[in-house]
């Protein structure tokens, strides 16, 4: 057996004593041929695995935001629902001073001042209610 180098000086081959040179050279074309194949196999799969952790990476990070923003969400719901309790904690109240005693001389169908945006749009869902109903 003959030992023989390869041209890039990594590899080693051994050959039988009888191969000819062109054999060689045939088995080191079909070794870098292979070589080659598989180098660009691994660089395909790198690839493909760096495309698939980015992928990842990103939707992780969507994931993460649009928990933040159901959160930010959720949360102005919350202030919302609590502001509306506190505007119809208001009416309320407003409309339990204008029943008390002095009712018959603050109701604003009576009296000479305009009406406030507030009781127009109260008056405005009152409609809107009775033509649903």
């Amino acid at each position: 057996m003959k030992r023989v180098e390869h041209p890039n000086g990594i590899d080693v081959f051994e050959f039988p004593d009888d191969t000819s040179a062109e054999q060689i050279r045939a088995a080191f074309d079909e070794f870098d041929t292979r070589r080659n194949r598989q180098a660009a196999e691994i660089s395909a799969y790198r690839q493909l695995q760096s495309e698939v952790l980015q992928i990842q990476r990103t939707y992780s990070e969507e994931v993460a935001a649009l928990g933040r923003e159901i959160a930010l969400a959720k949360a102005e719901a919350e202030r919302a629902r609590e502001d509306a309790a506190q505007a119809d904690a208001l009416r309320h109240e407003m409309e339990e001073r204008v029943q008390g005693p002095q009712a018959e001389k603050t109701r604003p169908e009576e009296s000479n001042e305009p009406r406030s945006w507030l009781e127009r749009r109260n008056e405005f869902l009152r409609q809107q209610l009775k033509r649903s109903e």
